[in-house]
């Protein structure tokens, strides 16, 4: 993990400038208003670590594909917790999303039964149309959550329940994604709705967080 510059640059002033300021505002607090949910964080991306340096010293030739999503799956994660931590809540569902289907994608490759075919038709995708068309039909995600549940049905029940919610909360343009956000104010002359970017509900952070 790098920066790009042990410099400080200073912010502009112009209006995307001043959002992203406030989100990394926000980001900075968040970990100090929840302080043991983060602790929590902490130690999850700890274990993350853990597990991908045991995948670095075992790794196969056959594996070296759901590796690789392991690693974007992890990513993903920290890409929703900052995502959550700047107020973000709604949007953070999308990369939730992607995470556990790079989980699913990963493991339903690493479970083949005649490897490398899943590996191979994976990795082929945009040859052409014919394996594009094979890649769909291969990593659906009845398929590759049924990879998951043959081995582990418990879990498997877990995270697809999960992965509704993400679909219900963020990761689609549904109706939940849309109207968490709205607040409505009245007066004599006119009906006004505004759609928050940060979302500062407690309920709404903590049920994002649970889900990562």
């Amino acid at each position: 993990m790098k920066r790009l510059s042990n410099e400080k640059p200073s912010w502009n002033e112009d209006n995307l400038s001043r959002l992203l300021k406030d989100a990394s505002y926000n980001t900075l607090v968040s970990t100090k208003n929840y302080g043991e949910v983060y602790s929590l964080l902490v130690l999850t991306f700890n274990l993350l670590l853990d597990a991908g340096k045991g995948i670095k010293y075992q790794l196969h030739p056959n594996d070296i594909f759901p590796a690789f999503l392991f690693i974007r799956a992890r990513s993903s994660f920290i890409a929703s917790i900052h995502l959550i931590l700047s107020g973000q809540a709604i949007e953070a569902h999308t990369t939730l999303r992607l995470m556990i289907e790079q989980i699913w994608y990963g493991l339903h490759m690493a479970l083949d039964p005649a490897p490398p075919e899943r590996r191979k038709i994976w990795a082929n995708r945009n040859d052409s149309d014919e394996d594009k068309r094979k890649c769909r039909m291969e990593y659906t995600i009845a398929n590759v959550r049924n990879s998951h549940k043959n081995i582990d049905p418990e879990t498997s029940e877990q995270l697809n329940k999960f992965y509704e919610h993400t679909i219900d909360f963020g990761a689609h343009p549904n109706q939940y994604s849309v109207i968490s956000q709205l607040q409505q104010s009245n007066s004599s002359e006119k009906l006004q709705y505004n759609v928050g970017i940060f979302t500062f509900d407690q309920q709404v952070t903590m049920m994002s967080i649970r889900m990562s």
